[in-house]
This record gives C-alpha cells, structure tokens and sequence, in this order.
C-alpha cells in the first residue's frame, strides 16, 4: 500500500518537524544511558507506514523517519525495544 496524503507530506530528518493525527504510538525505546536519545515508533492508522521518531538534540537527522515497507514488526520489537 502507498503512503497516504498526510504521510506524504510529513518532512524527514527534521528535529521539530510535525506528524500527523492518524499515526499511533506503537511503543518507545531509549538506548539505556539517558534520555537523550529515545525512539518513539508509529504507525499510521490510514495506510500503515510505519514511523520512527528520534529525539535527539545532537544528531542532525533526528526527527521522522519511515520504516522499510518489509521491515517485520518483529524485527523492530526485538532490535529497538
């Protein structure tokens, strides 16, 4: 399935940038140390992309981030958890 018209519009590697009101928080990850670098991952009610949020004041692509379309579920659950 295509990406749907407010996924399509959502703008990538941008810190502040904006989701949308169709995405759901699916769960959040942080890497253990602090919290300043924590995942958020989505996804969106409307087509199903999946999203991932990095909020990360040091990283310049922090921010939206698709994931690959045939990226499993579980994968995600079991590498970024």
């Amino acid at each position: 399935m295509s990406m749907c018209k407010d996924c399509s519009k959502m703008v990538q590697f941008k810190r502040h940038a904006s989701g949308h009101l169709g995405l759901e928080r699916n769960f959040d990850a942080d890497d253990g140390t602090d919290n300043t670098h924590r995942h958020s991952y989505y996804s969106c009610r409307i087509c199903g992309t999946q999203w991932s949020f990095l909020n990360d004041k040091s990283d310049p692509r922090a921010g939206w981030n698709t994931l690959l379309p045939d990226t499993p579920r579980t994968f995600v659950l079991r590498h970024f958890r």
